[in-house]
Parts: structure tokens; sequence; C-alpha cells
């Protein structure tokens, strides 16, 4: 396990890495600091949204599932979640199978990833920003809502 994240994050350092010389040599020099303001302006409300959707939809499941099934909830939500989650690949990729393609927009995930994919690879085909935004803070709200009232009923109910 230890080996699969020091690989992942070399593989991000080297990603990372490589995306920023791009983007230095491809941007002129005057405007190299404004277009990394912006990349890393969309970057981190990308992470904000994404970590507040995340955050209220466990909140939601850790308190409507029972304590002693939540192996159930990394087999049969969390693991599908992710692997329909667009995060090995665009969105705009599942044009092929288009039925598929509109089934995961029911995860978050998919709005997560779309939205670091805009920012850090923009020429990638990926959903319009303001569809992403719209999702993670809409999910956001209900998650939320619906978490928030599942802890009320737990505790007081």
């Amino acid at each position: 396990m230890v080996t699969l994240v020091v690989v992942a994050g070399g593989g991000r350092a080297v990603l990372a890495v490589s995306a920023n010389t791009l983007l230095q040599r491809v941007v002129p020099a005057q405007l190299v600091g404004r277009v990394f303001g912006i990349v890393e302006g969309l970057s981190g409300a990308g992470l904000a949204a994404g970590s507040l959707l995340t955050a209220s939809l466990g909140l939601l499941l850790g308190t409507l599932m029972d304590p002693r099934k939540m192996q159930m909830l990394f087999a049969v939500i969390l693991l599908p979640a992710t692997m329909l989650g667009c995060v090995y690949y665009p969105w705009s990729a599942l044009h092929v199978i288009r039925w598929l393609q509109i089934l995961v927009l029911i995860n978050p995930m998919v709005y997560m990833t779309e939205g670091l994919r805009a920012a850090l690879t923009p020429s990638i085909g990926h959903m319009p920003l303001w569809a992403i935004m719209l999702a993670l803070v809409g999910g956001t709200a209900v998650f939320g809502y619906l978490g928030i009232r599942s802890f009320r009923n737990r505790v007081v109910g």
C-alpha cells in the first residue's frame, strides 16, 4: 500500500512540474502571473467546494448507516463511486456509452474531478465550469441539510 502512495505522489509531482513548465513556456512572459493565479484559484475553489461536498456527504452516510456495517459502505458505494467518478478518464470520453455518461452525473466525484481537470488541463474536454460549480455547491447544500437533519434525528430522537 505504501508503494502505491509513493508512486501516486511521484506521478503527481511529475504531472505538476511538467504542467507548470509547459504553461510557463506557452504563456507570454507578461501574463504568466495572471495565468498561474487563475489556475491556482480555480484549483483552490474546486478543492474547497469538493471538500465541503464530501464532508456533507460523509455526514449523511455516516448518520444513515449502522456503524457495524461500514465495510459495506466501502464495497457498495465508495468503490463504484471511484471507478465511475471520471478519475481515470475525462467525462467527455464517455460519449461513446451515452447512457453511462448520463448515469454517472449522479456521482459527486465526477464534478470534483472534472473541476480539477478543467483547472489543470484546460485543453482536454470537460464539463462547463458553471455546471461543475453548480453541482458542487448545490450538492453541498442538499447533502449538508440532509446530513444535519439525519444527525439531529439520530442524536435527539
